[in-house]
């Protein structure tokens, strides 16, 4: 009698093993219900079924449509060229005035990127808010000075690493909540050099050759992002002694959302905070989780297809979706199914 391979059932195996036994001369008259007999037959079944169990999360962790793990859907989507999102942090915009009276009056008041802010939601709980970039206040007729300033939801934080050629590191980031819109990377010569390279994140292979001052990311098994470098061929590659100096924001993503009341932390140069004032233009908006596990199986595939290209109307879907975290779904159309027909055209 041959052994039905097929069963994966625990009670099943069993029984398959005992009808087995039984098919031969030298055991068919055994009580399989017997202490002794009865235990190796459940420790023969388990193995079998844990095997099977086994190998069955481990095939289907090969394919991007039935993984389960996160680690394993990011392996595979990074097959395909695509990049996980991360968290993002909400944007809002604030008029930022300033009244210097009794101070000397300056011709515009500068507000450099990395003032903070605190943003406080209607349950009271608060949120770290900085500015995106430099900005200036110009003079409105007196001692005040005012103008329009984005802030963005997250801490900043800075990490550096030495690189020596004999003992390379992978520079994984020691955060799991990076808004990677907000990545700086930087080498430095050497440590204590003057001399800092801005590297640029690689989005296509097409522009990179041995000189380009590239970056590359990547989210590791373990749901932490991870910087790499060029190898000589396909961007520069670091040398050793290098330094390099990476600054982002950790975000609360999707939670900072629709904030509409800050309060001014940092003083402004050398102006104290209570010579500043806030009215808010626009409440916090685009806050975004990291991308779901169905989010990647979705997106991964088209964003592949895609290329990198507009063509076809779901191209447009999933480049939009790709660049744009708070976007939780799209709706694309060409102008050929409108009325009168719209020729050349996509609607979204």
């Amino acid at each position: 009698m041959a052994l039905n391979v097929a069963e994966a059932d625990f009670d099943n195996i069993k029984q398959n093993l005992i009808d087995f036994l039984r098919s031969q001369d030298e055991f068919k008259d055994y009580d399989y219900s017997g202490s002794a007999m009865n235990i190796i037959l459940d420790v023969l079944a388990y193995s079998t079924h844990y095997t099977a169990v086994h190998a069955n999360m481990n095939i289907n962790e090969m394919f991007l449509d039935t993984a389960k793990l996160r680690s394993s859907v990011v392996s595979k989507a990074k097959e395909l060229g695509y990049t996980p999102k991360q968290f993002t942090g909400s944007t809002a915009t604030v008029t930022l005035t300033a009244d210097l009276s009794g101070e000397t009056i300056p011709a515009q008041v500068d507000v450099p990127k990395g003032i903070r802010f605190t943003g406080t939601n209607e349950d009271g709980t608060s949120f770290n808010f900085v500015t995106d970039d430099a900005y200036i206040l110009a003079a409105q007729g007196g001692d005040i000075f005012s103008g329009d300033v984005d802030i963005v939801e997250g801490t900043s934080v800075s990490e550096n690493w030495i690189y020596d050629v004999n003992n390379p590191v992978n520079f994984v980031l020691i955060n799991d909540t990076i808004d990677t819109a907000t990545l700086i990377v930087t080498v430095r010569d050497f440590d204590g050099s003057t001399n800092v390279t801005t590297k640029i994140l690689s989005t296509s292979l097409a522009l990179l050759n041995q000189d380009a001052e590239a970056y590359f990311l990547q989210e590791t098994s373990d749901g932490y992002m991870e910087i790499y470098f060029g190898d000589g061929n396909l961007g520069k590659a670091l040398i050793n002694g290098n330094v390099v100096e990476i600054t982002y924001n950790t975000s609360k993503g999707i939670a900072s959302n629709s904030i509409s009341a800050f309060s001014l932390i940092n003083d402004i140069g050398i102006y104290s905070k209570t010579k500043f004032s806030n009215s808010t233009v626009s409440s916090a908006i685009g806050g975004a989780d990291r991308e779901t596990i169905e989010s990647i199986k979705h997106v991964a595939p088209k964003n592949y297809q895609a290329q990198n290209r507009c063509v076809t109307k779901d191209d447009y879907k999933a480049i939009l979706l790709r660049e744009n975290s708070n976007i939780k779904s799209a709706n694309v159309w060409g102008g050929e199914t409108e009325t009168p027909p719209r020729y050349g055209r996509f609607f979204i």
